[in-house]
């Protein structure tokens, strides 16, 4: 049996006539399904933002490519953001990724999520938004995250059975989402003692008032309830939960991999505060998800970059940050400064690229909501 999948989508380029598209796959392994959608989201961002490509409701698919991936009713097509619709009753991993095409009625509004903007207002107004990196091209690519991973009914309904299961007070009181990463990519950041992540979920937890937690990571259940049993030893009162793995045991390995992934991601983007790694694919997917709910770049702290952005400490990016998003000097140096962001930065924005923006209501850019209060 096939371990791997594959994720491919086509790129509708504009100088091309309507009915050529551009297939791209990338396959891997299910433990790399983070890897690859932040490639498939990178290739995309750069053709939508330099103009080049549309990207179609239904363009994005999974492709099942290993046995136990294949929908038994004939569907192949099984990624969130587009495909065929299996209504049989069944506890087929595939299930949990096919989202039915919009009504006829609504096509229309889901092709035009994404539209290109060179108006200079816009610039302005999005690198007004203090932040310490360019939130003009973060925020287009967190919406852009945002639509390629939309979690379908059956997958709804799974994280909602899995938290009813796991964290009685879920849906009642806020939490602090926890990460912890466990050596993929040692070769990019080191990995973080567990008494990093204490000393930071302290403080945390002391500064906000929160003392609720969901441990998630590639940890196994005995070592979940270790290092929640560790966390929990502080003087904040800290409770500690966390998603056992029985919670996907009826699938296969592979199958309980990538649901594992998707339902921690989905339960950690409802968090108030983040604790995590900008190193993982988790937490990059946490961050952008996060910002993408609220339209404003969420409370997180970086274990990578010593990342107090909210808590106005100064910004220290690490090559993995500039990496990942890129950053605008004007904002970076204007933080840097001591200053919040809005009284030094120019009143042009700088040439670029036009953005990739999500509409709102009106059609216009996003409105984007005042800067994140001081103090974690």
């Amino acid at each position: 049996m096939s371990a791997n999948i594959q994720l491919q989508t086509w790129i509708r380029w504009s100088s091309a006539p309507a009915n050529c598209n551009e297939r791209i796959v990338w396959s891997g392994s299910p433990a790399g399904i983070g890897s690859q959608l932040h490639s498939l989201a990178d290739t995309l961002s750069v053709a939508l933002s330099r103009g080049h490509a549309r990207l179609d409701y239904d363009s994005i698919c999974f492709n099942a490519q290993s046995h136990w991936l294949q929908c038994p009713h004939g569907s192949r097509q099984l990624f969130l953001a587009g495909g065929l619709n299996c209504t049989k009753a069944s506890s087929c991993l595939s299930c949990y990724f096919i989202v039915p095409p919009p009504a006829a009625s609504s096509c229309e509004k889901h092709s035009k999520i994404f539209r290109m903007s060179t108006n200079a207002a816009d610039f302005k107004f999005l690198l007004r938004y203090p932040g310490p990196l360019n939130m003009s091209k973060f925020m287009s690519y967190a919406y852009l995250v945002d639509f390629l991973i939309r979690p379908n009914l059956e997958m709804q309904r799974l994280i909602a059975l899995t938290a009813d299961k796991a964290l009685p007070w879920w849906g009642s009181r806020p939490f602090i989402g926890l990460h912890v990463r466990t050596g993929d990519k040692k070769r990019e950041a080191p990995v973080h003692a567990l008494s990093e992540y204490k000393v930071v979920l302290e403080r945390v937890a002391m500064t906000s008032g929160i003392n609720t937690v969901l441990l998630t990571g590639s940890l196994s259940d005995d070592e979940k309830r270790a290092y929640a049993k560790i966390l929990a030893s502080s003087s904040q009162g800290i409770r500690v939960s966390y998603i056992p793995s029985i919670a996907f045991s009826r699938f296969s390995c592979p199958g309980s991999i990538v649901l594992a992934f998707f339902v921690e991601v989905f339960l950690l983007r409802e968090c108030s505060y983040f604790i995590g790694t900008q190193s993982s694919n988790v937490g990059r997917l946490v961050y952008e998800l996060m910002a993408a709910k609220s339209h404003r770049l969420p409370l997180m702290h970086d274990m990578d970059n010593a990342f107090w952005f909210v808590a106005g400490d100064g910004i220290d990016m690490s090559n993995i940050f500039r990496k990942a998003y890129g950053h605008d000097a004007a904002v970076t140096s204007s933080l840097n400064a001591g200053q919040k962001g809005m009284e030094h930065l120019p009143d042009k924005a700088p040439p670029r690229a036009p953005l990739l923006s999500r509409e709102g209501h009106d059609g216009g850019p996003p409105r984007l909501p005042g800067p994140p209060r001081r103090g974690v």
